[in-house]
């Protein structure tokens, strides 16, 4: 799990070379943390027991708003999650943001807003 969390980071930043990351928390369970960092900032969990990846808590700074920031970190998180065989992308969306989301191409559930990786494999 650990050398695919190590790719999955790797593989983000090679997409958006301005970001940064810290590894925040290897657990023993089946969820690895990683915080993003950059002109667009995010905590991500690679979930292996769902074989998805959680987004959490997508920021930008106002003065780094209105860039295109928010779409490129997102590609970045697709382009590594389907390379790296994740089913799905899912993330908490505060209400104010949840139209860019939708323009994102994720779609609402109960809890949690997804895209579905696996339908883009055939």
């Amino acid at each position: 799990m650990r050398t695919v969390t190590s790719k999955f980071a790797h593989q983000v930043c090679k997409s958006f070379p301005e970001l940064t990351f810290d590894f925040i928390d290897r657990s023993p369970t089946s969820k690895d943390r990683i915080d993003f960092h950059g002109p667009a900032n995010a905590k991500v969990k690679l979930n292996f027991s769902s074989n998805s990846v959680e987004i959490d808590d997508v920021f930008v700074l106002g003065s780094l708003r209105g860039r295109g920031n928010t779409r490129r970190l997102t590609q970045a998180l697709y382009m590594a999650a389907e390379k790296l065989q994740f089913d799905k992308l899912k993330l908490v969306a505060a209400q104010e943001g949840r139209f860019a989301w939708l323009v994102l191409g994720f779609t609402p559930t109960q809890d949690l807003w997804y895209q579905n990786l696996s339908s883009s494999r055939g």
